[in-house]
């Protein structure tokens, strides 16, 4: 893959709600492949370059838009979990008509892989393809454990009322969250606060999307998990849903471990290029052959045959 970079979010937007949403541009200006990428909770948009799949994307051509969602990175901390969920998307929405680019290739992991379906099945209209990681078609109970974040969890079934150290334990049940959590009681980077903020506006507005909005998205779209992950489910959830959807499992990965895994950059790489290969030609690992011209047959004078 590609190598790492530091993806510093330079450019600047003001969106809605006073937030100013920072995020990079890097690419040529190539209408028919832009890719709008979405990184994971407790994240920026620098994880698309510390594993390479940025450098990757550029060497090919593709224009990376990638910014730092609200509640995150550079872009405005805001504290009141109205001014996520569904916010966020019309900041993506404000973003693209900013940069006026009719369509994107979407990409997303985790948190981003939610909302990038999310995305899709409302505005399909603003998208060329799919292709997400580390998550997928939330449910129910998915959406209760993003919005019981910070909060005791009383209204779970059987679970006592104010019990804030089950609630916890319900959301950093992944490894990656747990010490990034204690950095933010620490008061270090990420904003805790403004984590909370965002997940429980996510669980309210952005998962257990109906399956006639799931069902609806026709373009391209691939999912993908590590078999590990114990969000594997979802991603499997929208298994014979989504027409055009295919799937790829990466076996000994958990969630943690997957936005940055070679097999996760690997994917988004291969699947991009597929849409854009010309018709009827095979993808860049296509064997060409060729065969020798015909010769000519050679004629033997009489005169020499014995």
């Amino acid at each position: 893959m590609g190598k790492s970079r530091r993806i510093i979010t330079d450019q600047r937007l003001e969106a809605q709600d006073k937030v100013f949403m920072h995020y990079a541009d890097l690419g040529p200006r190539s209408a028919d492949k832009v890719v709008l990428m979405l990184h994971g909770m407790f994240s920026t948009a620098d994880m698309w370059g510390a594993g390479g799949t940025c450098d990757a994307l550029l060497d090919l051509g593709y224009r990376c838009i990638m910014p730092d969602m609200r509640g995150n990175g550079q872009t405005t901390k805001l504290y009141d979990s109205f001014q996520y969920g569904n916010c966020i998307i019309q900041d993506l929405l404000k973003l693209v008509d900013h940069l006026k680019i009719e369509k994107v290739h979407i990409v997303g992991y985790s948190i981003g892989a939610e909302t990038a379906l999310y995305f899709a099945a409302y505005h399909q209209d603003r998208v060329k393809t799919v292709c997400i990681g580390g998550s997928g078609w939330g449910d129910a109970h998915h959406a209760e454990v993003y919005k019981s974040f910070g909060k005791g969890c009383g209204t779970l079934p059987g679970v006592p009322c104010g019990c804030n150290l089950i609630c916890w334990a319900r959301f950093i049940w992944y490894p990656c969250c747990c010490p990034l959590c204690c950095y933010a009681i620490a008061g270090c980077s990420p904003d805790l606060k403004a984590q909370i903020a965002m997940a429980e506006g996510h669980g309210r507005d952005l998962l257990d999307i109906p399956e006639e909005k799931v069902k609806s998205i026709k373009v391209p779209f691939l999912g993908s998990s590590g078999l590990l992950d114990p969000e594997l489910k979802y991603t499997k959830r929208m298994e014979g849903v989504i027409q055009q959807a295919e799937f790829e499992y990466v076996p000994g990965v958990a969630h943690e471990a997957f936005g940055q895994c070679p097999e996760f950059q690997s994917i988004i790489v291969k699947f991009l290029e597929e849409q854009h290969k010309p018709e009827g030609k095979e993808g860049s690992d296509a064997v060409i052959s060729f065969s020798p011209p015909p010769q000519e047959e050679m004629t033997v004078p009489s005169s020499l045959k014995s």
